[in-house]
């Protein structure tokens, strides 16, 4: 999960493989990006459960 205590990094990625995404063939895509993509979008979906304390 990605919460506001993270970094804007994982946010800035997300963005950034869209943008690639629009420049690449769909093979190079589905090869290369796609699965790191899904979990990135996935990551970023999950519900937060930050509760203000660190493990």
């Amino acid at each position: 999960m990605i919460t506001p205590r993270h970094p804007p990094r994982p946010a800035y990625l997300l963005h950034v493989l869209k943008e690639l995404r629009s420049v690449l063939s769909p093979e190079v895509w589905d090869q290369d990006w796609r699965e790191p993509s899904a979990r990135l979008r996935d990551l970023h979906k999950a519900p937060t459960s930050d509760t203000g304390s660190r493990s």
